[in-house]
């Protein structure tokens, strides 16, 4: 069975293009997810109803307790790094190196200060 098409004042005719960066769009991909909207969805609801509400997510209202997409983009990043590394190592005769040890211990620390428990 088909959808049944909407009438009057409710049929959707204009389109709105919207140019974003790399980051801006996996930042309104993550907001759309946590608001549990459609990416579509998402956007109608903040442009059309709700444009100065502070109770969804936003990249303007950072908590302390939320990483901002960078954040979980160079932890990403960083894992993948060590990841190479310690294959590297393993891979090699000598096995893991002190400093590796140490690089981990650094970046655990890290972490157990930025995630919220």
């Amino acid at each position: 069975m088909t959808r049944p098409r909407n009438t009057g004042s409710n049929r959707r005719t204009r389109k709105l293009v919207i140019w974003v960066n790399e980051v801006e769009h996996a930042r309104y991909l993550i907001n759309s997810s946590q608001a549990a909207l459609t990416p579509t969805d998402f956007a109608r609801h903040r442009l059309c109803f709700q444009p100065e509400a502070d109770d969804g997510p936003s990249d303007r209202n950072t908590h302390n307790s939320q990483l901002s997409f960078e954040h979980v983009d160079a932890l990403n990043r960083i894992g993948t790094s060590m990841a190479r590394l310690v294959k590297l190592a393993e891979k090699s005769q000598g096995g893991v190196p002190p400093e590796l040890h140490s690089l981990m211990n650094r970046l655990d620390a890290l972490l157990d200060r930025e995630l919220p428990s």
